[in-house]
């Protein structure tokens, strides 16, 4: 994707941890956009500015998706040294995310409402195979 500023989208967060976030954001010289309910229909490519993300109307995504129900957040145009540091700095000031994704060009024409579902989806996979992985030992 090209992204090459900074980005954070932030997604149905309660607001003293959205403002932790927003302070670290701040400090980190990261572009920080609270996104309201009526933004979780839009296409994610489209709310962080990335120059090359697909039409919509090219993709259609089958069923339709809840509202969000989970804080989340979308990274973007970050360097792997400013994710590393995000990470620890999110983690240590107590405002880290479980459901964190980076812009992709796949992943560009989805809203939030399709991210979220995927990341949901992909974390229940995963606590499954953890599980059955112990259970097995």
């Amino acid at each position: 994707m090209k992204k090459t500023d900074p980005e954070i989208l932030i997604f149905c967060m309660e607001n003293s941890k959205q403002q932790l976030l927003l302070g670290l954001c701040r400090q980190l010289h990261i572009k920080a956009v609270v996104c309201s309910d009526d933004m979780e229909t839009a296409p994610i490519g489209l709310l962080c500015g990335a120059q090359d993300w697909n039409n919509p109307l090219l993709r259609v995504p089958e069923g339709s998706f809840p509202p969000l129900s989970e804080e989340m957040i979308l990274i973007a145009g970050f360097s792997e040294e400013l994710l590393d540091r995000f990470l620890k700095e999110s983690r240590r000031k107590g405002c880290s995310v479980s459901l964190k994704a980076v812009l992709t060009p796949n992943n560009a024409v989805w809203n939030a409402r399709m991210l979220q579902d995927h990341m949901k989806q992909e974390r229940t996979e995963v606590m499954r195979r953890f599980s059955s992985a112990d259970s097995s030992t």
